[in-house]
């Protein structure tokens, strides 16, 4: 018996040291979670690893004034985002863990907030080795409790990638899709089996519910692999992120029904959802992404900006038994679960969904997810388009016998 527990623990132990790991906060009590290169507001959290005088700031917000106790550590992760074997001596020049030590309470705000930042690399933790990294926040110097986490990439260009997306695809023609197509030149690598020492993943606007892995090339080269013409590399071409702007609590934007001053904080009603599936508009988003402003001359966008409560509705006569409905952004890491789950109202007869944002500018997409499926689409809702304007990341690892982790050698970012 006590040999069968062992067993059973050692398995269970296993399959949880082996989950994929997200961005995303655990505690209800930390909000506007942000990690931003200093290159651009609206970048991804990228390093080249030769180019480490722009560290990514990682910020957030603990809804009190009550300073807490916080320190981040840093964990290597493989292509999948599992995290891997290395010891920390392996990827990391520096110590276990880091305090973060820079701090500011909110100002003149209705919701009282302490304002926490800290950068990656710094003078405390410095990657040796390119890869996925996964920086976790925790309270009172306990691993335990961790409160948020967030990825960070850090690559070299031992690979390069020449790419282009099209319209025209493998599955319809000017249609509703769009494909990716890239060559990976290998000229500066030792491939044993370039079918097995290198792994590509792809990315449409930041989403890890659609992203597409385990792809395998079209054609292999001397000096490139090549993914041109792969049905594999397909994605729902989408529409356009819609755009929320709070950053003025006195002017109501456009999706914006009313905006109330309810039990000491603001309330944002925004107007009923409505079917974009019919035809495609164009207009300017940011691919999911959001920024802390104010619209006004303030000194510190991020201690004097307020939290407001934004209350979202699509109007149905009767729930969707076939799937649930979400409505995703930046804002809560684009991941299709209970905290961006839509709620069926059979008094209000539609689907509702309210979330506590700081004052800013916001995209989001109400996306549905079918029952047995992971990822979410933009049909039936939001409609897709061959014209919808995306962003598409491209990730190259390397990984062979006599090296035991998944190197990242390669980067591309492209929009149509």
């Amino acid at each position: 018996m006590k040999h069968f527990f062992f067993i059973f623990f050692a398995i269970v132990s296993c399959n949880i040291v082996a989950q994929t790991q997200y961005t995303q906060i655990f505690d209800d009590n930390y909000k506007t979670l942000e990690i931003k290169a200093k290159t651009s507001a609206y970048s991804y959290p990228v390093l080249n690893i030769n180019e480490m005088n722009f560290p990514l700031t990682i910020s957030f917000d603990e809804l009190s004034h009550n300073t807490k106790n916080l320190t981040y550590a840093v964990k290597h992760c493989n292509a999948d985002w599992t995290i891997d074997n290395l010891s920390r001596f392996e990827y990391i020049e520096g110590v276990d863990y880091a305090s973060i030590e820079d701090y500011e309470t909110s100002i003149n705000t209705y919701v009282e907030y302490t304002h926490y930042w800290f950068q990656f690399p710094s003078e405390y933790m410095y990657p040796t080795v390119t890869g996925n990294f996964l920086i976790q926040v925790y309270e009172d110097s306990d691993p335990e409790k961790i409160i948020l986490q967030t990825r960070c990439y850090v690559y070299d260009s031992q690979a390069s990638i020449v790419a282009n997306i099209r319209s025209n695809t493998n599955i319809d023609l000017i249609g509703k899709h769009q494909q990716v197509d890239f060559d990976v030149y290998t000229n500066r690598l030792k491939l044993f089996d370039p079918t097995s020492d290198i792994k590509v993943v792809l990315r449409q606007n930041g989403r890890t519910d659609n992203e597409i892995s385990s792809i395998k090339p079209t054609a292999l080269y001397a000096d490139k692999i090549s993914f041109t013409n792969n049905k594999d590399c397909i994605f729902e071409a989408g529409n356009e992120y819609h755009t929320l702007d709070i950053s003025n609590k006195y002017i109501k934007d456009f999706e914006v029904g009313d905006i109330k001053f309810i039990d000491e904080i603001f309330h944002v009603e925004m107007l009923n959802a409505l079917p974009r599936n019919e035809k495609y508009e164009f207009y300017t988003d940011a691919n999911g992404k959001f920024i802390v402003n104010l619209q006004r001359n303030y000194e510190n966008d991020q201690t004097e900006a307020d939290y407001f409560w934004v209350h979202f509705f699509i109007p149905t006569e009767a729930p969707a038994f076939d799937g649930r409905f979400f409505v995703v952004g930046d804002f809560n890491s684009q991941l299709l679960n209970s905290d961006s789950e839509m709620i069926y109202d059979s008094k209000l007869n539609g689907y509702r969904a309210s979330f506590l944002l700081k004052q800013g500018g916001y995209n989001y997409l109400y996306l549905f997810r079918k029952k047995g499926e992971t990822k979410g689409t933009c049909e039936p809702f939001e409609g897709s388009f061959w014209q919808t304007s995306n962003e598409y990341e491209i990730f190259v690892y390397y990984r062979t016998p006599q090296n035991h982790f998944d190197q990242l050698v390669g980067y591309k970012l492209l929009n149509n």
